[in-house]
């Protein structure tokens, strides 16, 4: 009698512990699928964030889009190539004559603006090529973040792979505009240098380059902001999943032991 007894206590036991094992290991799923679909809970970028995001980059972009857009389009047109000039005197004529180019000075609020005329056709066509690749690796960096913003999602499968594939397309790119601005301002110099020049006999010369925009500095720094802080909250997200995985299966561990 006591026999029995004994085993039907260690019966119950194990049956107890088992059921608890496995209502465990159900909570943990329930609460990983919970927080999976639950709306809020992704840590993720959802559309009011990307829209906002996409409106900076475009209020970002407006600026050297229209300085170098009209640019591109009076050089196409042949009204001339403006170039900023920093260093300029501004009791300077308006119209300045350097051999077969002429500079129509141009009073601005601190910096002084001038259209060359009289450029040749090969100098307005390659000029006119490294201003047109600016603008399309500026618009390609653009949806290249914006992509970049869209695939930090740490509830998809293949997140972090998706994200260093879209992060590597956006560095390169960012490259790339680096490495232009840096070509268009070589040109603005290496033209200056060869045409803004009267003589030994005049000391007159002037050093141009090619306006890009006004830069925002602020505007650059919140959208770096929002950045980063989606990428913590990913991180942080990932933190919790790997904490709930790693639970469950100190659970299954223990059940696995168990029927062993």
């Amino acid at each position: 009698m006591a026999a029995s007894t004994e085993a039907s206590s260690d019966s119950n036991t194990d049956s107890c512990t088992s059921d608890g094992g496995e209502a465990a290991v159900d909570h943990l799923l329930h609460d990983d699928a919970a927080d999976d679909i639950a709306p809020g809970q992704d840590a993720g970028v959802g559309p009011g964030s990307l829209a906002f995001t996409s409106f900076l980059l475009s209020l970002l972009c407006l600026s050297p889009f229209y300085m170098l857009g009209s640019n591109l389009w009076d050089l196409i047109n042949g009204r001339g190539l403006l170039l900023e000039f920093t260093d300029s005197d501004p009791a300077l004529d308006q119209r300045l004559s350097f051999g077969r180019t002429t500079v129509e000075m141009i009073t601005g609020y601190s910096v002084s603006y001038g259209t060359v005329h009289g450029l040749s056709g090969s100098a307005r066509f390659f000029i006119g090529l490294f201003i047109a690749i600016h603008l399309v690796l500026i618009a390609a960096c653009a949806v290249a973040f914006v992509r970049f913003i869209a695939a930090i999602r740490p509830g998809r499968p293949g997140f972090v792979d998706q994200l260093f594939t879209r992060g590597g397309h956006l560095f390169w790119l960012l490259l790339g505009q680096v490495l232009s601005s840096w070509a268009l301002l070589m040109i603005g110099t290496t033209f200056s240098s060869q045409h803004f020049t009267r003589g030994a006999s005049d000391t007159l010369t002037l050093d141009g380059t090619i306006p890009t925009g006004i830069d925002l500095p602020i505007l650059k720094g919140t959208i770096i902001l929002i950045l980063a802080t989606h990428l913590l909250l990913a991180l942080h997200r990932l933190y919790q999943r790997t904490s709930a995985l790693a639970a469950e299966n100190t659970v299954l561990r223990e059940e696995t032991e168990g029927l062993v």
